[in-house]
């Protein structure tokens, strides 16, 4: 999650590599869509990036906001 909060802003391979992650690849709905390996969902002006786990004991949800921009 950390590359895909930076990459944007460091340029190269690895912005290029995000930006392919970023491209939706499976709609779900209208707010909700698959791209690669990440969730993707626009809040407000942002468009964001999340995982979650679900294994027994544990639960956790992971987002960023990329590119960044106002809420």
């Amino acid at each position: 999650m950390r590359h895909i909060a930076t990459a944007p802003h460091a340029g190269g391979r690895l912005a290029a590599f995000v930006n392919l992650m970023m491209r939706p690849q499976v709609r779900c709905n209208a707010a909700v869509q698959w791209g690669l390996g990440v969730g993707l969902e626009r809040k407000g002006a942002r468009d964001h990036a999340w995982q979650w786990g679900d294994d027994p004991g544990y639960k956790n949800y992971v987002s960023t906001a990329p590119k960044g921009g106002p809420a």
